[in-house]
């Protein structure tokens, strides 16, 4: 349990840095598309080289020998196994279904402006 909350943690953060930028990029003016492509791009190193570190930092717990083997083995397979995963994901989809559903929720549903009501209404002259 304590390996799965470390690993939400660890693995949000980096989908929360792509939609972040993509997010900074669109309200630039750039397209959905271009915009997840583009933060994808500069977020990358970052997230490589703190996944990188996070591994290599967790790879001990693998491992383990010793007395607390056993935990320390289960707490590092989860968070080891989930973070390559995370990480893949938070490359390859996140910036996909950003696309999706900023493209889906730009492109189809378009609010009309609210009417306003008196001018809306003729106004005879006569009154």
């Amino acid at each position: 349990q304590v390996g799965l909350l470390t690993l939400v943690g660890l693995a949000a953060k980096n989908g929360i840095l792509i939609v972040s930028m993509a997010n900074s990029y669109l309200a630039q003016g750039m397209d959905a598309g271009s915009a997840a492509l583009a933060a994808t791009t500069s977020r990358f190193r970052p997230i490589l080289m703190t996944s990188t570190a996070a591994l290599s930092g967790f790879f001990p717990l693998v491992i383990a020998t010793g007395a607390s083997q056993i935990s320390q083995r289960s707490l590092g397979a989860v968070i080891f196994g989930g973070l390559m995963v995370s990480t893949l994901t938070s490359l390859f989809i996140v910036p996909m279904v950003y696309t999706t559903v900023k493209t889906f929720s730009t492109g189809r549903i378009k609010a009309s402006p609210p009417s306003d009501p008196v001018s809306d209404q003729t106004i005879d002259p006569a009154m």
